[in-house]
């Protein structure tokens, strides 16, 4: 019985709810291109930098395009960036720069960092953005330093505000299996 709820509840963690389009069905404006990024470790280990909403809208992201690009390959992870089209107007952009794993087994019990904030700002029309990041972890839970943004891939500026974490603690069990 005790695994029947350990199983539901990996289960109901990893559930998702119905992603959005990242141009509203409505929208019929300019558009602009916000794409996900990653540093890749190893082949089962790499943090990835995407945009996780717009206006409140969950969408489509790399973790998405990394486990379905995965599976049928054991724990050997593929990643492949995504980029979408983004409504060019003010908009609130929900960022996350997270450590993923491809395996679930890994996801449960490695260490896995996140920060994730809100970026509002009017892309420019026919203009391309990058989420980028860093997650760095020197082994004390007092010196890690996370930070994820936006960045204008003409000019190479931050658009909107960077979103730091210094001294993050990682995720917990719970954590690691809802995002």
């Amino acid at each position: 019985m005790k695994n029947i709820g350990l199983i539901a509840l990996v289960v109901l963690g990893l559930s998702g709810c119905a992603l959005a389009p990242s141009i509203p069905v409505d929208y019929w404006g300019p558009q602009a291109k916000i794409e996900d990024s990653y540093f890749s470790y190893s082949n089962t280990k790499a943090d990835v930098f995407f945009l996780d909403k717009i206006d409140g809208q969950k969408i489509w992201d790399i973790r998405h395009t990394a486990t379905q690009a995965s599976r049928g390959h054991g724990s050997a992870m593929t990643i492949r960036t995504i980029d979408r089209a983004v409504p060019a107007k003010q908009t609130t952009f929900h960022i996350v720069g997270r450590t993923y794993y491809v395996a679930l087994i890994d996801q449960m019990f490695r260490t896995t960092y996140e920060v994730s904030g809100d970026v509002e700002f009017a892309p420019l029309p026919n203009h391309t953005y990058t989420v980028r990041g860093h997650i760095f972890d020197n082994g004390s839970e007092y010196d890690n330093y996370l930070a994820v943004w936006i960045q204008d891939d003409q000019t190479g500026e931050v658009v909107g505000k960077k979103i730091v974490l210094e001294g993050a603690d990682s995720l917990n069990f719970f954590q690691r299996l809802g995002g």
